[in-house]
């Protein structure tokens, strides 16, 4: 016989009543650590909400770490499968109201707005750069410094600056600083007063070279940061607004030579027909312009629209006869004048496609 001592005695065989026992506390245990950790991720989000006092954050995390208990059925891999559902479910909780209810909620990338382009077009009848001159002379200054002389002026000025510099593309591909980005970035905003490209316009628009002069250092610094970007493809540019009688005759007018003013330019065909879509009952104006070489500034906006920025100066001429749609909007088309070629007369036949202008 042999030794029947406790250290020679071999453990008893366990019984598959034993076995599975053992398998059903190792859930228990995963399940019990993976109702904690989405406890502890409850707790991070209950943080911010009124009701997060000590007391009343105890109370909802028992509750929660009921609710989020699920049932030891099957293997392993549908315990995973189970839980994984669970979590992407709305959560009721019997002892919150409605409004108190958490949830995992799927963030949707929501496309970028359509940006209207001001209440005009960036097309002038007076040679824009007659008005810049002594601009570049300015000191390359930041951003604050540049926009000093409208601290007064524009309302809450030193909040959109600092969101501009926050946000803007930086560092980037380019080599642009922080402020000159950022000026491109501001350019491009929307404020609850207006926009600083709607306010460029109107200085440009004036023909008022000291109205100008107060926007030379924040011009210095966006030219510095336009002459850095890479130029984009020779295309079709388009500005749509609400059609303007004033505007309207503005570029209808009999001045043989219009200009570029500072602006930006939709070059996407689609954002073009929703903007149009989007103002089905209305007679617009739309100008589009051919043969003028620009800057690609989506990665600089703040709405990073497929835009392209015009700086000042370019000379325009009438490339086709204007006309209206079926809706009555008004489409004129201009191209950048080239020497060699005049501006073209009208046709007797066609002349009864132009608007009429008092």
């Amino acid at each position: 016989m042999g030794c029947r001592c406790c250290c020679c005695k071999k453990p008893a065989p366990q019984s598959s009543s034993m076995m599975v026992s053992d398998e059903a506390s190792h859930l228990y245990r995963l399940n019990r650590e993976n109702a904690s950790l989405e406890k502890n991720a409850f707790t991070r989000l209950d943080a911010k909400r009124p009701d997060s006092h000590p007391i009343n954050r105890q109370k909802s995390s028992e509750s929660s770490s009921k609710n989020v208990l699920i049932p030891l059925i099957g293997s392993i891999d549908q315990l995973a499968e189970n839980f994984t559902e669970h979590r992407l479910q709305p959560r009721n909780l019997s002892n919150h109201n409605q409004s108190q209810d958490i949830y995992f909620e799927r963030k949707i990338q929501k496309a970028p707005p359509i940006r209207p382009h001001k209440n005009n077009i960036s097309v002038l009848t007076n040679n824009p750069e007659e008005l810049m001159v002594g601009y570049r002379n300015e000191p390359l200054t930041s951003l604050e410094d540049a926009m000093k002389p409208f601290s007064n002026d524009i309302d809450q000025l030193s909040r959109y600056i600092k969101e501009a510099k926050t946000k803007c593309h930086y560092p980037n591909d380019s080599h642009l600083t922080r402020d000159e980005s950022a000026a491109i970035y501001l350019y491009t905003m929307q404020w609850e007063s207006g926009s600083l490209d709607s306010r460029l316009q109107a200085a440009f628009s004036s023909g008022d070279k000291s109205k100008l002069k107060q926007w030379f250092k924040y011009l210095n610094l966006l030219k510095t940061a336009f002459d850095k970007l890479p130029e984009a493809d020779s295309q079709k540019l388009w500005q749509v607004i609400p059609c303007d009688d004033d505007v309207k005759k503005s570029l209808l007018s009999n001045s043989e030579l219009q200009y570029t003013s500072l602006g930006t330019w939709i070059v996407s065909d689609t954002e073009l027909k929703k903007y149009k879509t989007q103002h089905a009952n209305e007679q617009l104006l739309s100008t589009c312009l051919s043969g003028v070489q620009g800057k690609l500034i989506s990665a600089y906006s703040s709405d990073k629209s497929k835009e392209i920025m015009l700086w000042p100066g370019s000379k325009l001429i009438q490339a086709d006869y204007p006309h209206t749609d079926s809706n009555g909007s008004l489409i004129i088309h201009l191209r950048k004048k080239s020497d060699p070629v005049g501006r073209l007369e009208t046709p007797s036949h066609a002349k009864h496609f132009l608007p009429y202008v008092p």
